[in-house]
């Protein structure tokens, strides 16, 4: 299984996935050439059920970037010049 985050899927050929989630629900989808749907985030495991070859171009939207991790305190400061 892998992950997406919300996502636009454009077909460029025509197709039937099985779709597997967590827990064990599957669904199968047939898709056409040409089309293109909105996916929400989600964690899959698909399976082509054709015996050819299957083409999407999957535009992946940003997610919210974590802040960066804070730099540990230096734990030997610099001596005072007098």
């Amino acid at each position: 299984m892998h992950r997406h985050p919300n996502s636009v899927a454009i077909f460029q050929t025509d197709g039937r996935v099985k779709f597997t989630y967590p827990g064990g629900k599957s669904e199968e989808r047939g898709m056409k050439a040409g089309q293109a749907i909105w996916t929400p985030a989600t964690k899959h495991l698909p399976e082509n059920l054709t015996d050819s070859d299957m083409e999407v171009i999957l535009v992946e939207m940003k997610t919210r970037r974590r802040p960066a991790a804070k730099k540990p305190s230096d734990t030997n400061p610099p001596p005072n010049k007098q």
